[in-house]
């Protein structure tokens, strides 16, 4: 079988004009690639460059008689680097890999302050030592003249962010852009805020802080609300940037929760951060101004009990204990309590009683004890159930 049937013949051979590309910053920084075909058919083929600097005007060509151009962006490097790649072309007339040689030296530059700014690390080394020079020469006409200068590849990109009147944001974003900063965002440690209370004159408000914590180098602001419009949660600042955070990256966002300002027993509200698309939750309950809790609920026919009263308000409190029934016995009626305190009672139920849960076959008896607690013109009421017997169930 002849393959000439079938196959273009003679295929295409590809030869370039060059066999190396060495790049003086001092003298150029474009020049042009001649790619010709020397064998039959028509060439053609892919252009790639392995260096993120070296900008070719074509990936892809077709023709007998091609030019390609290259241009050099330095901006992402600095004066006195030493770049060493290569261009790769990959053609149905063979593969051709190109060495690239880039000394990046004196070139335009953008004087500030009599120091010479070849390249944007450059700049950004000055931005780290004159903040406020900087930020002044980056809003000037100068500095969009040395970006085309030096053919920086995204002006269009530059222009809009100029636009922003935060010149702090603004040139943060430019770095980010070069790949000098990282694009920032805050992580929030704790996002479930508990809290018990009740109102007193000396402890009126309940103040929490939220720990966030820096993530990145570049600019970051953010705005923070409350989910409804309530007056009982403040917030110390409704916007934050990085500016509000220490060197560690840390910042404690305080809230205040004014107790005299709540009118219902539980709220659950949430504090909102807008472009983080987060929330911190915060559930508020009210405590009762006394806490009883019994030892045991089930005590036998002839037993000993004890209430634990827990006192929640700043004062001392009188409380009334009233038995349902007899056979549970109280010292007193009435007591002084300052904190806490605990109080004994006796259980003995009467022979008839425990005649009649026989009879009845019950296994134990249900009784209340009323409690009353007393303090200034208010009284709180509550009763707890307890059972006397020879089983609870």
């Amino acid at each position: 079988m002849d393959l000439k049937n079938f196959l273009e013949y003679p295929l295409p051979d590809i030869e370039i004009d060059v066999d190396k590309i060495a790049i003086n910053m001092n003298e150029k920084n474009s020049g042009v690639i001649s790619i010709k075909n020397i064998g039959g058919g028509i060439l053609s083929g892919d252009v790639i460059s392995n260096t993120e600097c070296l900008v070719l005007d074509k990936n892809s060509f077709e023709g007998n008689d091609v030019k390609i151009g290259y241009n050099l962006v330095p901006s992402i490097y600095s004066s006195g680097d030493f770049i060493k790649s290569e261009i790769i072309i990959i053609s149905n007339g063979g593969q051709i890999y190109i060495p690239v040689y880039i000394t990046i030296a004196n070139f335009d530059y953008l004087e500030c302050n009599n120091e010479k700014i070849y390249t944007i690390k450059d700049f950004y080394s000055y931005y780290l030592k004159n903040y406020i020079e900087a930020i002044r020469i980056f809003y000037s006409y100068e500095f969009m003249l040395w970006l085309k200068n030096i053919n920086y590849k995204h002006i269009d990109v530059v222009e809009e962010i100029l636009k922003d009147a935060n010149k702090q944001r603004a040139i943060d974003n430019f770095f980010v852009l070069a790949k000098l900063k990282e694009k920032t965002y805050v992580k929030i440690t704790q996002k479930v805020f508990k809290y018990k209370y009740f109102n007193t004159k000396k402890d009126s408000e309940i103040i929490g802080l939220i720990p966030l914590k820096l993530i990145g180098t570049g600019y970051f602001e953010e705005d923070i609300y409350i989910d409804e419009d309530i007056d009982f949660i403040k917030l110390s600042k409704n916007k934050i940037t990085n500016k509000d955070f220490d060197e560690e990256g840390n910042f404690n966002l305080e809230f205040r929760i004014l107790k005299n300002k709540i009118n219902s027993f539980f709220e659950r509200r949430k504090i909102l951060f807008n472009k983080l698309n987060e929330s911190i939750t915060i559930e508020i309950s009210k405590k009762n101004p006394i806490e009883i809790l019994f030892e045991k609920e089930y005590f036998l026919p002839t037993d000993k009990g004890c209430i634990k009263i827990l006192n929640n308000i700043d004062e001392d409190m009188l409380i009334e204990i009233v038995p349902k029934d007899t056979f549970v016995f109280f010292e007193g009626k009435k007591y002084l309590i300052s904190k806490y305190s605990e109080i004994n009672f006796d259980v003995k139920l009467t022979g008839f009683l425990k005649a009649q849960m026989d009879f009845t076959k019950k296994t134990n008896i249900e009784s209340d004890i009323l409690i009353k607690a007393i303090f200034k013109d208010k009284v709180y009421k509550m009763e707890k159930k307890i059972y006397i017997g020879n089983s609870l169930i």
